[in-house]
């Protein structure tokens, strides 16, 4: 738990600690970052939020079994509409805060109205310009035993989990300092030669309060494409939805960061892969169903006649099965629609 002299928000900080006791502080010191412009598709105004900025995190109220985020400008007024910002809440598992009535509820509760003439502070923790770390100690995933779970976590993907491992970086850390990377196996994020942040994916079954990625302070993930650089050395790109699946597609496999396909990743991937064959592995289930829409409308127009869509099959085969699996699944449809998909580099 962090000091009312170091956050953002101390009014609501003082005020979740009242109710709660236990708060958490995500991001310290960060602000949040919104882009006003022209939506992608439709030309109209829209804002995206590039970054979320502090947070404050405990038990939601509402549901009791998952980790409640509230945003630094919870109850702040909306600068374009002068309306309280109580939608800046998030419960991570039960979505409790989709429900309108909840949201008036925990507005209620937290006396929104006084908490609109709070004074955000000056403070600020986070730079912009300091070279991302990854969390230590760390072990890499070649040096586990066959047995750990980390490495049968990969196994599950990729045919050689070590292989993987020093392919994409892969490493354990189970006894990490930072609590937000610990016991988890760390992703790390580049950019051409630079490191970017981090994610880490948890090892085993998330639960109510166990997302299942975090990231590294200060990354942000709508902006990043993960495996870029290296996919773009091959003759057919493919566009997966996470990374364990760019491991099990192989390096010319890419996939957008995030929970969300944000308009900056699809004009990387969009200017990426235009003109050129690609292979798009569009998920199922409770994924960014429009965010990927979306971006299986831009890649229509920028490859026309050089695109081909497969779904994510609901059981698809594990280990080294898979990534034939996929393969052949592309090829076979490649040959179907004329489109010369070949996974070999340029």
């Amino acid at each position: 738990m962090g000091s009312a002299n170091t956050v953002l928000n101390r009014l609501l900080y003082r005020c979740l600690v009242d109710q709660f006791g236990d708060v958490r502080v995500n991001r310290r010191g960060e602000r949040r970052v919104v882009r006003t412009g022209a939506h992608l598709l439709t030309g109209k105004p829209c804002r995206t939020v590039l970054r979320w900025g502090e947070s404050y995190v405990v038990e939601c109220p509402l549901c009791r079994g998952s980790d409640l985020a509230i945003s630094y400008e919870y109850a702040q007024p909306d600068p374009a509409t002068g309306r309280p910002m109580t939608f800046l809440a998030t419960c991570f598992a039960n979505h409790c805060l989709r429900v309108p009535a909840n949201r008036v509820a925990l507005a209620d509760w937290l006396r929104a109205d006084q908490l609109a003439e709070a004074t955000i502070q000056e403070y600020v923790v986070a730079d912009g310009n300091s070279a991302a770390t990854l969390p230590e100690p760390t072990t890499p995933l070649a040096e586990l035993p066959d047995d750990h779970p980390a490495r049968r976590l990969v196994a599950r993907f990729h045919p050689d989990p070590a292989r993987a491992g020093n392919a994409y970086g892969l490493a354990y850390a189970g006894a990490a300092a930072d609590p937000s990377a610990r016991n988890r196996l760390v992703i790390p994020i580049h950019s051409g030669e630079s490191l970017c942040g981090w994610q880490a994916l948890a090892v085993g079954a998330p639960g109510a309060t166990r997302p299942a990625y975090t990231s590294s302070p200060g990354l942000i993930a709508g902006r990043h494409v993960y495996n870029l650089d290296a996919a773009l050395e091959f003759q057919t790109p493919v566009i997966v939805p996470n990374p364990p699946l760019v491991w099990a597609v192989g390096q010319m496999a890419v996939c957008p960061l995030g929970t969300r396909v944000t308009d900056a990743q699809i004009e990387r991937l969009v200017a990426a892969v235009r003109g050129r064959p690609v292979a798009l592995l569009h998920p199922a289930g409770r994924y960014d169903r429009r965010g990927w829409l979306r971006l299986l409308q831009a890649l229509r127009r920028a490859c026309p006649g050089d695109l081909v869509v497969m779904t994510v099959p609901e059981d698809p085969p594990r280990g080294p099965a898979l990534r034939t699996f996929f393969r052949d699944q592309f090829r076979a449809m490649g040959d179907e629609h004329d489109v010369a998909v070949e996974f070999k580099r340029k």
